[in-house]
C-alpha cells in the first residue's frame, strides 16, 4: 500500500485492507452499504471503526483498532489476523 500511495495512507484504509485480506481467502467479502463497511458471505455485516461508535446497529459487528478485548458487538481488529 505504501508503494502505491506513499504518505497518503490513513489508518482507516489500513484497517479496512487488513480486514479484507484476513478474510477473503476463505470468505466472500463484498463492499457494504451505508450501515456497514463489508458484508461477509452475503449475510454478516462488519463496520471498521477507529473509535467506539456512538450509535450501534444490532445486526453489525464492529472491528475496532483501539481496544484490547471485545465486548458485545465490538471485536478488536487484531483478532482477525488469526484467520489469515
Amino acid at each position: 500500500m505504501y508503494a502505491m500511495t506513499p504518505g497518503k495512507t490513513d489508518e482507516e484504509t489500513m484497517m479496512e485492507t487488513f480486514f479484507q485480506n484476513a478474510l477473503w481467502g476463505r470468505h466472500k467479502v463484498e463492499a457494504g452499504d451505508r450501515s456497514s463497511t463489508f458484508i461477509v458471505d452475503g449475510k454478516q455485516r462488519f463496520r471498521i471503526c477507529l473509535e467506539h461508535p456512538k450509535r450501534k446497529n444490532t445486526d453489525v459487528l464492529y472491528a475496532l483498532s483501539n481496544i484490547a478485548e471485545g465486548a458485545e458487538q465490538e471485536i478488536p481488529i487484531w483478532v482477525y489476523g488469526f484467520l489469515y
